[in-house]
């Protein structure tokens, strides 16, 4: 009988992106006055923060 992996494959991912979620909601949502934001602008602003993210932003990867 094969054990079963607590954690499934599908669980890693969604932990992931729920991190990223989470984050973006605190660090490029929360605190900010949206009101008489365009939406072109707002695109503006969550590419550079995503950029920032992805480049720039110090991280840790506990799995290595």
């Amino acid at each position: 009988m094969r054990a079963i992996d607590p954690i499934s494959h599908t669980a890693r991912p969604n932990a992931f992106s729920e991190g990223l979620f989470g984050r973006l909601k605190v660090e490029f949502f929360h605190g900010r006055d949206w009101q008489g934001v365009a939406i072109d602008e707002f695109e503006r602003m969550l590419d550079v923060y995503l950029t920032w993210y992805r480049d720039v932003r110090r991280k840790s990867n506990l799995a290595t």
